[in-house]
Formats: C-alpha cells, sequence, structure tokens
C-alpha cells in the first residue's frame, strides 16, 4: 500500500505537470482573439468535383459568443454517369472554435466539429448516410494587401485538414484556399481540397456585421463620439425686475393688464 508520503509526492508532481501544461498552452494560444477576422458570413460556392460531378454550395457561420460560432453547409452535385442522371446532397451543421495564436502574428487557429446527413440519388434508386466530421485548419490575415493595381485586396490564405467518419468509415480532406476582397462587405473565395481526387471550388462570400475583434478590448464608450453641444445660459434676471428684457412699453402694457385684472 502506498504511504502517504508517496500519495502527497504522487499528487504534488501531478499538480505541477498540470500547471506546465497549462502554461505552455497559455504561451500557445493568445491571450485572446485579436487578428480581426470575419467569422460571421454567409456564401455561395460553384463546386467542380472530380468525374465530372458540378453543382453548388452555401454555406455560413455566425458568432455567438466571442471566439464561438454555429456552422452550416449545404452542397448538391449532379452527374451524368453512363446515361444515368446521379444527384447528391449534402447537409451539416455545428460550430467552431476559433483563437489567435501567440507565436504567430494575425493567425488563428480555427476548429471545427459536426453533424453530416448525404443523400445519392441515380434514378430510381437513393441511398443515405449520416455521420460527424472534425476539422483543423489555420488563418492567416494579410491585412487588406493590394493585389497590384487592381481594387481587390488579399485578406486570408488558410489550409487545413478535416477527418469524416460514418458507418465505420473515415476519410481525409485536406484544404488550401485564399480570400480576395472585393469592398467592405463582399470578398471572393478560391479553394482547393484533396482526398481521393481534386476538388476546387469558386464563391462569393458576404461578410455579416462587423469583423470579429478582440473581445477583451475596452469598449470606448458611445457618449465620447456625441457631438458636443454648447450650453444653454439660463435666462439673465435684471435688478430692474425685467428678466425678459421687455421694452419699456411692454412693461407699461404689462403693468396696465395687471392693474385691469
Amino acid at each position: 500500500m502506498m504511504k502517504a508520503w508517496q500519495s502527497l509526492a504522487v499528487a504534488a508532481a501531478t499538480v505541477v505537470g498540470v500547471n506546465a501544461q497549462a502554461a505552455g498552452i497559455q504561451e500557445f494560444i493568445g491571450s485572446s482573439h485579436d487578428s480581426a477576422a470575419p467569422y460571421s458570413y454567409v456564401e455561395t460556392n460553384l463546386l467542380i468535383h472530380p468525374d465530372d460531378y458540378k453543382g453548388f454550395g452555401l454555406q455560413g457561420s455566425y458568432v455567438i459568443r466571442p471566439n464561438m460560432a454555429l456552422v452550416g453547409h449545404y452542397n448538391r452535385l449532379t452527374a451524368d454517369v453512363v446515361n444515368v442522371d446521379v444527384t447528391s446532397t449534402l447537409i451539416s451543421v455545428g460550430g467552431r472554435y476559433f483563437f489567435g495564436l501567440s507565436s504567430l502574428a494575425n493567425t488563428d487557429l480555427d476548429l471545427t466539429a459536426y453533424l453530416t446527413r448525404a443523400e445519392a440519388e441515380a434514378g430510381s434508386l437513393s441511398i443515405s448516410d449520416s455521420g460527424f466530421v472534425l476539422g483543423g485548419q489555420l488563418r492567416h490575415m494579410l491585412g487588406d494587401l493590394p493585389i497590384g493595381t487592381s481594387i481587390f485586396t488579399a485578406e486570408e490564405v488558410y489550409g487545413g485538414l478535416r477527418m469524416g467518419f460514418s458507418d465505420g468509415d473515415s476519410n481525409a480532406v485536406a484544404q488550401v484556399g485564399l480570400i480576395v476582397g472585393i469592398n467592405e462587405q463582399f470578398s471572393a473565395k478560391a479553394e482547393v481540397a484533396l482526398d481521393d481526387g481534386t476538388h476546387f471550388s469558386v464563391g462569393v462570400r458576404m461578410q455579416l456585421g462587423k469583423k470579429q475583434i478582440n473581445p477583451d478590448a475596452p469598449l470606448k464608450s458611445a457618449l465620447s463620439f456625441a457631438p458636443t453641444r454648447k450650453p444653454v445660459e439660463p435666462p439673465q434676471v435684471s435688478d430692474s425686475g425685467n428678466p425678459y428684457g421687455l421694452t419699456a412699453d411692454e412693461l407699461a402694457d404689462l403693468e396696465e393688464i395687471a392693474g385691469n385684472s
């Protein structure tokens, strides 16, 4: 049986190890998300997949609290396979958690997890499958880097890996992409994904609201932006009993009215 002092030593060593690990994680993760990345948006994409599959995709992300967002996807692909029309749809919902990295400036680690539902139809046949996806990617913000003399700016590059799991099967997909700003609200997106083939997508993203900023930064009071108004001076009361600046004739008329009342 372990003696009391041995138990105390093991507990102390465990506490020291946990604290050291926490300190290491704290050095890895920034104190807060401050890379000004847009995590609230909706976008539509043109999808080009292997085996002549083509279609479109819709997806959105909405920040619900600092460093957390809800995500959703809808993809629809069609192809003519040996003169049979094949249609595939994919719906997914989930969440993402993102934070700035202290060791890499303007870089986020973006983690996602979502449930998926896939259906495929070929003529009168149909199959469906459910599963979930875990993913992670690095997003590096370029700070609206001008592209030559054009009106476009390079906003962000990203790359990562996601793993899909369904019915005992799994697959890995690696992707890299580029976000190019068109104006303050709209951006263009291009992405290449690799698994058992090469998948391309190009699309347009519309930003919702303002870009995510450092949630720990002190908020400026709205009053500090209010226009300065000239103070209203109270009416001056004179010693002559004429507090309204009336003329002698006006005072006489008032005295006459008061005397007749």
